[in-house]
């Protein structure tokens, strides 16, 4: 769902901020005008601009001076000195931000990075100022960077076209040990427009009355001295608040009228990068918090934000009947309205003002346009679904991380909840519903959704999706001559998560690209291939299961003499390699690891292929491997069956989350996977028994 994560952050989950950015949002108006002075007053004279550069504040400038890489991250590019942020909160629950950062350059590397500043911001919805930026040298000057020089663009995008905007200001180059200041204001939330308020009113968030917000602390790919994040509340608006991780530090007081919090913490680690990490708001160090009293309220909100937008028309029943017509149970129902929306609904975000954010698109519209993001295409099957007389509601979830008890928002993604007779509720996606078999797809497993009902309904956990939901079979027959040629014929049957991933690869390809697939996968299993042929079901026949064959010939595949063969077993190796369907192998090359994993599903992937080999030749040594962990396990062997060589593996991948201590598990599967791989067949030309009459 492309709604917020947060009513002070507009930071989107699809754009990265550029290097050095010092805030996520960007004033509309830069430009202030002169101080007026008395009436009749002449207008002031031009700066001198001859006056001695500005002083530095005394605070700032010693900091500046003595920040440097903490210990073991002296390979540093730069370090933020402080990241400061004071938060005053209304009644309304508008939110006033006032933040401060100093960030100081301690290479060549991070000087560049601090030239470039960028603001992100959305026009529509939120007010930044840039208030200051301030340059402090190593030698102890200051230069004050006047802020006319900052330009607005069109924020880069793809598939979501939403009118973001930033603003770029060019820092004269800085020197090594130079720091950068930045002063901001910020008032506003993210895309979400309920209404078409003007002035000031159209910066209350659209749950009003209401504040919330999660803070990250070390989300930098600097290391972090220090970073604090305050908040002021009305007396009569407390804040719900929990931290998560070390070293955060909390300060909770009030008077009269305020309610004050302070959040702190010191030395913050940069980012890790990792491959295969979920989301960082999984493992990082924060704060989660909110005047809103629990999840109820907040699903009822979200059922009235939402609820004028599933009215049917004439023409919303035409379809639903005519899509469904002739289908006998309301699950078969449910699945042909779900594919039609997700094959049919293009992913195309437009913004049509105050329909954005947390209110979907009206199914009327979404039916005309057949273009929206994932809360149109799950408004377009809520409003179908209601056409045929089903029970559905709007529901909102967080794919790739999860969300914490706190009621603040913490969601990128909607959905749609079917209420079954026995009142349960049964989750349909039809985002991810492109190509598959499934209502709800399987790489949402242990994942938080919230529905909007008007009873209000708490935070609930989709099932565990275990591996024998999730996976491949693949199976090969091959053929070896003496000469070391390989003819080969592999054929691999997908399941679950693995079947959708594949039934798009392939439905969303030209025939050329689709060949070039496949010679990508015999090229990998041998390097030599020259693919032969090949075929599978075609990925839009979605009753049934989905299954590939390809063949191909290696010439010169073994290394071949008058007495041995050697070579590489092709399917000794994952066909696809590290990837989507393949996550948990390029998540786990590294021996340790400092953040979680998240594979897109539990898995099994079963192999076995039989090599035909030439008479007269053995294998010269078995091989065989057993690893188990509480995460993963690996079985593995290469052995003779009459003329044939057998090799057999299975994965078998237990959870999508994996944490940091028990990640040797999945690595140990890995490396074991890696040894057969890398283990070469010897076959050894039997020596013919003496003639006994000799």
């Amino acid at each position: 769902m492309t709604g917020p994560t947060s009513q002070v952050k507009v930071a989107s989950l699809l754009l990265a901020f550029m290097a050095g950015s010092a805030t996520p949002r960007a004033a509309q108006s830069q430009t202030r005008p002169p101080t007026e002075g008395p009436a009749g007053a002449p207008a002031p004279a031009p700066a001198d601009t001859t006056a001695p550069p500005p002083a530095c504040d005394p605070e700032v400038a010693a900091l500046a001076r003595a920040a440097a890489a903490p210990a073991g991250q002296e390979d540093a590019d730069g370090v933020v000195v402080f990241d400061r942020s004071e938060v005053r909160v209304e009644a309304s629950g508008q939110a006033h931000v006032v933040r401060r950062r100093l960030q100081k350059a301690l290479t060549e590397a991070g000087a560049t990075r601090l030239s470039a500043l960028r603001f992100d911001y959305d026009p529509a919805t939120s007010l930044l100022e840039v208030r200051r930026v301030v340059v402090h040298h190593a030698d102890g000057r200051c230069s004050d960077i006047p802020l006319d020089g900052l330009s607005d663009v069109p924020q880069p995008a793809w598939s979501i076209y939403w009118g973001l905007r930033a603003r770029l200001l060019a820092v004269p180059r800085p020197a090594v040990g130079d720091a950068v200041e930045t002063e901001t204001y910020f008032t506003g939330f993210q895309i979400a427009y309920l209404d078409e308020p003007q002035d000031s009113e159209r910066y209350v968030p659209p749950m009003r009355g209401h504040f919330y917000d999660s803070v990250l602390f070390g989300d930098e790919s600097w290391p972090v001295l220090e970073k604090s994040y305050a908040v002021d509340t009305p007396r009569d608006k407390p804040l719900q608040f929990e931290t998560y991780g070390p070293p955060v530090s909390v300060s909770s007081t009030f008077d009269e009228q305020t309610n004050h919090y302070v959040f702190r913490a010191e030395d913050l680690p940069p980012l890790p990068e990792e491959p295969g990490a979920p989301w960082m708001t999984d493992y990082l160090p924060k704060v989660v918090m909110a005047t809103v009293p629990d999840w109820r309220e907040k699903s009822r909100w979200f059922f009235q934000a939402n609820e004028g937008q599933f009215a049917a028309d004439d023409d919303v029943r035409a379809a639903a009947e005519r899509l469904t017509a002739g289908l006998g149970t309301d699950e078969e129902r449910v699945a042909a309205l779900n594919r039609w929306v997700a094959m049919n609904v293009r992913y195309r975000g437009l913004s049509v003002g105050r329909e954005e954010g947390y209110t979907m698109h009206a199914g009327t519209m979404t039916l005309e346009q057949l273009a929206g993001v994932c809360k149109d295409k799950a408004g377009m099957l809520v409003t179908l679904l209601r056409a045929i007389g089903l029970e559905a509601y709007p529901a909102m979830t967080m794919a790739g991380s999860r969300v914490e008890r706190i009621p603040a928002d913490q969601f990128n993604h909607a959905v749609v909840a079917w209420r079954l007779a026995d009142g349960s509720f049964r989750m349909v996606d039809p985002t991810w519903a492109p190509f598959s078999r499934d209502l709800w797809s399987r790489a949402e497993s242990v994942q938080h959704y919230l529905i909007g009902t008007a009873e209000g309904e708490d935070l609930a956990l989709t099932p565990y999706e275990g591996p024998e939901q999730n996976g491949l079979t693949v199976r090969g027959e091959s053929r070896l001559d003496a000469d070391g040629n390989l003819e080969s014929s592999v054929t691999i049957e997908p399941l679950g998560a693995l079947e959708d991933r594949l039934r798009r690869m392939l439905g969303r390809s030209s025939v050329l690209e689709t060949r070039h697939q496949l010679e990508e996968i015999a090229v990998r299993l041998a390097p030599a291939a020259q693919l032969a042929d090949y075929g599978f079901v075609d990925p839009f026949d979605i009753d049934t299961p989905f299954m590939m064959r390809l063949e191909y010939s290696a010439d010169g595949h073994a290394a071949a003499g008058a007495t041995i063969l050697r070579f590489h077993a092709p399917l000794a190796r994952h066909p696809f390699g590290p990837g989507r369907l393949a996550d948990w192998l390029g998540a786990a090359e590294d021996a340790e690891r400092e953040t979680p994993v998240l594979l897109r599903s539990a898995q099994t992937v079963d192999v076995e292929e039989r090599i035909a080999v030439p008479d007269g030749f053995d294998l010269a040594e078995p091989w065989q491997r057993r690893v188990e962990s509480d995460v993963a396990s690996f079985s593995g062997s290469v052995s003779q069956e009459g003329r044939a060589i057998v090799i057999r593996w299975k994965v078998v991948t237990l959870s999508r989350n994996i944490s940091p201590d028990e990640y040797s598990g999945l690595h140990d599967v890995v490396e074991a996977l890696q040894e057969l791989s890398e283990t070469a067949v010897v076959l050894v030309r039997r020596q013919e028994a003496p003639d006994a009459h000799r």
